[in-house]
């Protein structure tokens, strides 16, 4: 798979474990009041802008992750950020979208970003499979394929 680079090295248990937390904040999000879903995509947007423009020191969730790993004596395991601060770009837009439909009273809306955002993250914390990476790929790939056409 083409991943997006980012010449940096993150952990990717610690990767997985903010996964694991974004799953399940996630799927609270529908059950909660107007202003408790406000405030946790408040905390999900500022915890995921850090993730996504190459800031992962100033995320809530990954000094959590990290410090979790410490705890358990995790051995590192070393992946290259760009394919997961490219699925933070994709999940913050998409927080982004959840915060609109909650402002908007759309909850029909919301449950549906909430759901796709806990299926990615669900993905990600389980299997190890980044969704951000997958697009990237395909987009990367129709790229190509075009511009041979075009050339």
């Amino acid at each position: 798979m083409l991943c997006p680079l980012a010449g940096y090295p993150i952990d990717e248990k610690g990767a997985r474990i903010v996964a694991g937390l974004t799953t399940f904040l996630a799927l609270a999000l529908p059950f909660l009041s107007r202003n408790a879903q406000l405030l946790l995509l408040a905390l999900l947007i500022v915890d995921f802008a850090p993730r996504a423009f190459s800031r992962p020191s100033l995320s809530l969730f990954s000094n959590l992750a990290r410090r979790i790993l410490v705890l358990v004596s995790a051995k590192p395991h070393k992946v290259d950020a760009g394919p997961k601060r490219f699925a933070a770009r994709i999940g913050l837009g998409m927080l982004l979208a959840m915060l609109g439909c909650a402002l908007m009273g759309w909850q029909t809306g919301l449950v549906a970003l909430a759901a796709m955002l806990a299926l990615c993250a669900t993905l990600e914390s389980t299997a190890g499979f980044c969704v951000g990476c997958w697009i990237w790929s395909r987009y990367w790939r129709l790229r190509y394929r075009s511009n041979l056409r075009a050339g």
